[in-house]
């Protein structure tokens, strides 16, 4: 089974598990928590060694919880994840979780590709023009992508939307195209 379809059942379950009232912090603890491990390259190798005894693992796990003082129901969490050989994969858990939660909040992220970087003036109606499209509060994550001609490129969860030169010339290519073999 793929990685990513785990994680989603780990984060869903995980998600229901936690109270309403409880799960901004979890999500804040889990990304924190998933962020040391990710990290650590040898705490990683640690825990998907098959090696080393799950008693040691749980003695380190518990070591490690103890400095961070997670609330119960992450150390609940973590131990089950142990237990399943599941730790190996919490970055990608946390990950899925913060993704329900954005669903809760009626917010996503637009990841957004133009071939030169956005002024601020740019960014801001370009959000403003996405949220009201999408319906949702977005999070812009930017990336400059020099393969681009020009224009914009948006993926909102599985949307895509393409403002980007190459689209337009292809979109007029075939216009032409249409027309020369009518």
């Amino acid at each position: 089974m793929q990685v990513n379809i785990i994680a989603e059942r780990y984060a869903h379950a995980f998600f229901m598990y936690v109270a309403d009232d409880r799960r901004e912090h979890i999500e804040s603890v889990l990304k924190m928590v998933s962020e040391v491990f990710d990290a650590d390259d040898n705490l990683r190798k640690l825990f998907s060694s098959p090696a080393i005894p799950v008693a040691e693992k749980k003695r380190i796990l518990a070591e490690i919880v103890a400095k961070i003082e997670p609330p119960e129901e992450m150390n609940y969490f973590l131990q089950l994840l142990l237990v399943k050989e599941r730790l190996e994969i919490l970055k990608q858990i946390s990950q899925a979780f913060h993704r329900l939660m954005q669903e809760v909040r009626n917010s996503a992220i637009a990841q957004v590709r133009t071939a030169f970087p956005l002024s601020n003036e740019q960014r801001a109606s370009i959000k403003e023009k996405l949220e009201r499209v999408s319906g949702k509060t977005l999070e812009i994550v930017e990336e400059t992508d020099k393969t681009l001609i020009g224009g914009i490129l948006v993926r909102i969860k599985d949307d895509l939307y393409d403002f980007s030169v190459r689209d337009l010339l292809n979109q007029l290519r075939m216009k032409l195209v249409g027309q020369t073999t009518s």
